[in-house]
């Protein structure tokens, strides 16, 4: 019996070894898989966006030494730049997608309040300046995770409210810190479909309701999965008047000492 029992054990450890073996090597090889991936995304966004860059700036030069008797050529040249940008646009959001599901988040302390802030600056050289009303912390509002990522994540939701709603109408932020921080983005927008709600921030889906407005419908699943990886939660609702309300709540950082940081 006893020579069973330890022949049995012997042959059970042998099998447990095989698989963890099996198992690291997998992982390895995953690993190996990623980074090459990454590798060939960065040189696909550079190998792509340098000629989109040379018929952007082409189409552009023409334009300023087009006879203006030429309405038609300038009308065609404005066709390209602009189909440019929408091409520039799906492919960094494409990048952008497949990036954040591969990559893992550093653990770097980052402040949300100032990732507003830089964003409301960057967002005033595409739409009016002052269309953003912002309501922020007197002092930062710390999580831990990645600055690009989170700064992807917001500028999404920011570009998304300034895209959606009037021109004349503000798009409000508020950051708030109160045993987490939270993102809200408010519009008085067109908001979203209350039947879609479910379907909204899957990959390529677009509301029902976006009309003639251009996107890939890739914007809120990468907000939604920046937001997954950062172990926080995305909230979609409509306003209580009308427009869409976007919600980020992500685990507050406290400090321990002058420089270090510790999600709670």
């Amino acid at each position: 019996m006893t020579l069973t029992f330890f022949s049995i054990m012997i042959m059970v450890g042998a099998r447990l070894d095989a698989d963890l073996k099996q198992r690291t090597l997998s992982l390895a090889a995953e690993r190996d898989m990623h980074a090459q991936l990454r590798q060939f995304l960065a040189m696909l966004g550079h190998e792509v966006r340098t000629p989109l860059a040379v018929i952007n700036r082409s189409a552009e030069m023409s334009l300023e030494l087009l006879d203006p008797a030429q309405p038609q050529v300038a009308r065609r040249l404005g066709t390209i730049r602009s189909t440019v940008d929408r091409l520039r646009s799906l492919m960094d959001n494409l990048l952008m997608a497949e990036r954040v599901a591969l990559e893992v988040t550093d653990g770097e302390p980052v402040d949300i309040a100032r990732i507003v802030r830089d964003l409301m600056r960057l967002l005033a050289h595409k739409y009016e300046d002052g269309r953003i009303a912002a309501t922020l912390p007197q002092t930062p509002a710390m999580v831990r995770g990645n600055r690009e990522m989170l700064a992807a994540a917001i500028g999404n939701l920011l570009d998304n409210a300034l895209k959606f709603s009037p021109s004349d109408q503000p798009v409000r932020v508020e950051v708030r810190c109160d045993g987490a921080v939270a993102v809200t983005v408010s519009d008085n927008g067109i908001g979203f479909p209350p039947d879609q709600l479910p379907l909204i921030g899957q990959r390529f889906y677009r509301g029902g309701n976006v009309g003639a407005v251009q996107g890939t419908g890739l914007g809120l699943s990468i907000v939604k999965t920046i937001v997954d990886k950062h172990r926080g939660q995305l909230g979609l609702v409509n306003g209580a008047t009308g427009g869409a309300v976007a919600t980020i709540t992500l685990p507050l950082a406290k400090s321990i000492g002058a420089t270090a940081w510790l999600a709670e």
